[in-house]
């Protein structure tokens, strides 16, 4: 008994797994419009929200930052597993100069490199914070950018360094706004015993739920801090950038954006239908029994849970641990490195088709052209897959305490080893073929594609593809223009501190084309946030981005590397 998907859905939830810590704060002249430069310092520190004031500090020398400020009532208690609730209301000036806590997850290299937090609870229920950075002027009505995290809806958290938003938001003259939002177990599960007769409570779908909260609270407060709410660009990454496409097909989100960036999504047509939710979230429950010795496997669990009823079943689920609810959802560690275990187990928490957040017909609202439209990126990289193979010792072996000491081990001097010494000649160009034929086709194939055939009927949609691969030898081949790998230059953040997982990609030989194609990029995303269209103008001496459209819907793509180009045919497949 129990949800079982196929191993392409397995497959396909391994793609939507890291999150790459990387930061660094390098000054730069602004991506925005001319006309839309800074003026005095002026913007206050304490600002008044609609539920009180806040006070934050300041970034550095040009930005300003609130961290941690709620746009949710805690989800803890009876409030578990129910749609979220808008802040209460504070009395005084609350400090909001720190990140607030990650949700609840199970530890890995995305939070922390030491090996002794790998695979333990980690975080809190208590999570729904949001992030604010500004330029330190006194510009009002500015562009707002709204950022999901990836890590397959999983793992991660809005704090990871790589997310900063200070760098885009002083160079793009913007406002950058990033979220924690449920993840796991927490985020998604739907079970009739817990129905209150509530649809938004009783639908399963709570991190997208959390989503829509935060740009609620974006339309509420957002003024405050000097931005636009009639100009909301919602971008994300992997898990992130399928939280995206999955908000643009929602009734529930419908005017709450106005521009939409989908970076490597794992699937923009995944999703589960609602009786294939249930199953999956009593395969949790079943599996919580067994761990907690209340039954011995899983026919004695289902039988428990008839005798006892669904007033048990809701009563028990409410009191249950968080980390026990993480162990039942995903019984191996955020990774998954060592066995495979991503593609051997089953992924039991995942976007529910409920008919109210998510369409019953999705992805059919994209071929209809009923769902939201707006302006619209989307993208992946050309060698998607190789981080996983790295990560998940497939061909090299490693564990993760042993990438984490190679990561930890990099000096600016790079390393002194060779691809040899991880991948034996004879089967690099099987890692190749892998990491780039294997995974970049799976990433088009069930990402890109299917959304831009279908919304290219209806509007413009610009698409990408990242293909920087410069880091230092052997890294140039075994992580390459990997998972990810493109994150740090849309956020201009490249840190070398031990505890960023991609340190290793910074070398003061690639730092003149690196630092090159981030100041490009920055500038389409930062003129995409200002006028849904990416190209800069003729001012920014930039190649020009052609959209597909119904005029022409070919595969066309801008591609970003060392040289930025445009191309008119691609490898994304054809039907």
């Amino acid at each position: 008994m129990g949800y079982r998907p196929s191993e392409a859905h397995a497959i396909l939830c391994v793609l939507a797994l890291l999150s790459l810590v990387v930061v660094a704060c390098d000054s730069g002249s602004s991506l925005a419009p001319e006309d839309a430069q800074g003026g005095p310092e002026q913007t206050p520190l304490v600002l008044n929200t609609l539920y009180g004031t806040v006070e934050g500090r300041e970034w550095d020398e040009e930005t300003l930052s609130w961290l941690g400020v709620p746009y949710a009532r805690p989800p803890v208690g009876n409030l578990r597993w129910k749609a979220p609730r808008a802040p209460e209301p504070w009395q005084g000036t609350r400090a909001t100069d720190e990140f607030a806590s990650e949700c609840m997850q199970l530890g890995g290299l995305l939070l922390d490199l030491d090996p002794a937090t790998f695979g333990q609870p980690m975080g809190s229920e208590d999570c729904l914070y949001l992030n604010v950075w500004r330029p330190k002027t006194n510009d009002k009505d500015l562009p707002v950018f709204v950022y999901v995290h990836g890590g397959m809806n999983i793992v991660g958290e809005a704090a990871t360094s790589l997310y900063h938003g200070a760098n885009l938001a002083r160079k793009g003259n913007l406002i950058v706004v990033t979220i924690n939002y449920r993840l796991g177990p927490m985020g998604w599960f739907t079970l009739p015993a817990l129905a209150t007769g509530d649809p938004l409570d009783d639908h399963g779908n709570y991190g997208l739920l959390d989503i829509i909260q935060a740009l609620r609270w974006v339309q509420d407060n957002i003024e405050a801090f000097g931005g636009d709410p009639g100009n909301v660009t919602l971008a994300g990454e992997s898990a992130g950038g399928a939280n995206v496409i999955s908000l643009l097909s929602s009734p529930a989100a419908r005017g709450l954006f106005h521009r939409a960036i989908s970076m490597s999504p794992a699937s923009t047509d995944s999703s589960s239908p609602i009786d294939d939710a249930h199953e999956a979230t009593l395969d949790v429950l079943l599996n919580l029994l067994i761990q907690k010795g209340l039954a011995g496997n899983e026919a004695e669990a289902g039988r428990l849970v008839q005798q006892r009823g669904e007033a048990w079943v809701r009563d028990y689920l409410l009191s249950a641990d968080g980390g026990d609810l993480l162990n039942a959802c995903t019984p191996f560690t955020a990774l998954g490195i060592n066995g495979l275990g991503l593609l051997v187990e089953p992924l039991r928490c995942t976007r529910v088709r409920d008919g109210i957040v998510i369409p019953e017909d999705y992805p059919l609202v994209f071929a209809e052209g009923s769902y939201n439209k707006m302006p619209t990126m989307i993208g992946s990289n050309t060698e998607e897959m190789r981080i996983f193979e790295l990560a998940f010792g497939v061909i090299t072996q490693l564990d993760e305490a042993e990438l984490s000491e190679l990561i930890q081990s990099y000096d600016l001097q790079g390393f002194e080893m060779s691809a040899s010494d991880f991948v034996p000649p004879n089967l690099q160009p099987l890692y190749s073929f892998l990491g780039d034929a294997g995974g970049t086709l799976l990433f088009e194939e069930t990402g890109v594609r299917p959304f831009v055939e279908k919304a290219s009927m209806h509007q413009d949609v610009h698409v990408y593809k990242f293909a920087w691969n410069d880091e230092p030898e052997p890294m140039d081949f075994l992580v390459g223009a990997s998972h990810m790998v493109g994150l740090p230059f849309i956020f201009g953040n490249f840190q070398t501190d031990l505890d960023s997982l991609f340190r290793f990609a910074v070398s003061e030989e690639n730092r003149q084309g690196r630092e090159a194609l981030s100041e490009a990029m920055m500038a389409y995303w930062a003129s995409f946030a200002w006028t849904g269209d990416p190209n800069p103008g003729a001012s920014a001496d930039l190649t020009t981005w052609e959209p597909c459209s119904s005029e022409a819907p070919g595969p066309r793509h801008i591609l970003f590397d060392t040289e930025i180009s445009m191309v008119e045919a691609s490898s994304l497949p054809s039907q």
